[in-house]
């Protein structure tokens, strides 16, 4: 189950990090190549975040 959670937190933050910067090129949807580098950039972001007990808390308990 924990791992379900981590699994679901790096992806909604994956697919946050494309939206950001697919606003901040100007277009209007996420592609592929997005998802792959927002992948490959929470890689190394994922455990720097402040907040990342509390999300896992939260999505945890949504999930159950």
């Amino acid at each position: 189950e924990n791992i379900e959670v981590m699994l679901g937190l790096f992806t909604t933050n994956a697919i946050k990090n494309a939206a950001k910067y697919v606003r901040y090129s100007g277009r209007n949807g996420i592609t592929e190549i997005d998802i792959n580098y927002a992948l490959k950039y929470e890689v190394f972001e994922f455990l720097k975040r402040p907040n990342i007990l509390d999300e896992f808390k939260k999505y945890s308990q949504r999930i159950s």
